[in-house]
């Protein structure tokens, strides 16, 4: 929840980097570098506009959950999924901030690419939370599959 404006590099093509300054993987706050398409780049701009950030936070507190403009708290970051859930009329559901970083893998795995770069957008330190993720998807792609197409049994 640490992400801050400053972070944000913007390219010439519209795309950009921001820096992750710590993470659930990087508990030692070595930092990692991910990307963000032009397309997310432009919604994260429009947040800027409509939220009145010009530095700081990203994600900050905006009611009864403390003081409006305080970087949110880790166990925070859930909140904004429940009241989705709630304004949809699909309660009880229970989404956790956690399976957008699920559904992410599940995407990237989903498009064909491979283990190593699903590992280096998520940091994931092993392929093992990646397979997990993706279990369905990989196997549908996987040794399996291959033997059945290689004998025409698909």
């Amino acid at each position: 929840m640490g992400l801050r404006l400053g972070d944000f590099v913007r390219a010439p093509n519209g795309s950009a980097t921001i820096l992750v300054r710590q993470s659930k993987t990087d508990t030692a706050g070595e930092g990692s570098v991910k990307y963000l398409a032009g397309d997310t780049l432009r919604r994260v701009d429009a947040y800027f506009e409509a939220a009145g950030i010009a530095d700081g936070a990203l994600f900050r507190a905006l009611n009864k959950a403390g003081p409006p403009g305080r970087p949110l708290q880790d166990q925070e970051g859930s909140r904004p999924f429940h009241r989705l859930v709630q304004a949809a009329g699909l309660a009880p559901l229970r989404p956790l901030a956690h399976s957008t970083r699920v559904g992410t893998c599940q995407d990237i795995l989903a498009a064909g690419l491979e283990l190593p770069e699903v590992m280096q957008a998520g940091s994931w330190k092993s392929a093992g939370w990646v397979a997990r993720y993706g279990e369905r998807l990989l196997a549908r792609r996987g040794a399996a599959r291959k033997l059945a197409t290689l004998q025409n049994r698909s």
